[in-house]
């Protein structure tokens, strides 16, 4: 998440400013997800996951732009008035606490990026930035070794 943040930092100098928690800055609870589990096929695990404690607080609103496409919703912070706009996976789900408190409005769509979709939640929301959250498992195409630079 940080490193995604500093990215946006680059875009957005004067209103987003990346930092880290410390160690005191997080709680334990239990984990949701298990997905890596079950493809191992392990059962009875439990888990726990670091949440952090952070000052703003954040509104969640749910919201169903569209019939084709997966869980949506809005978190509203209480910070700069930045928005974005976020398409994720369950991958990307750890990540909404700190993505939030970076963003005035953040719109969270459970769904993978495609143009009509893009274009309809850029013509609803009008983001600032749009982050496309993902495991790599379910990207559609991934560039081989000879598109990177040596």
């Amino acid at each position: 998440q940080f490193e995604i943040i500093r990215e946006v930092e680059k875009l957005f100098p004067e209103k987003i400013s990346a930092f880290l928690l410390e160690d005191n800055q997080f709680k334990f609870q239990m984990k949701n997800d298990a997905d890596l589990t079950e493809f191992a096929n392990i059962e009875n695990v439990v888990e726990t996951e670091p949440v952090p404690i952070l000052d703003s607080a954040c509104k969640s609103t749910p919201s169903q732009p569209s019939q084709n496409v997966g869980e949506t919703y809005i978190l509203e912070c209480d910070n700069n008035g930045l928005t974005a706009v976020i398409f994720m996976d369950s991958f990307a789900g750890a990540l909404h606490p700190y993505f939030s408190n970076y963003f005035h409005r953040s719109t969270y769509v459970w769904h993978l990026i495609n143009y009509p979709l893009l274009s309809k939640f850029v013509e609803i929301e009008k983001p600032d930035i749009v982050i496309e959250e993902v495991v790599e498992r379910v990207l559609p195409y991934l560039p081989s070794s000879d598109h990177f630079e040596q």
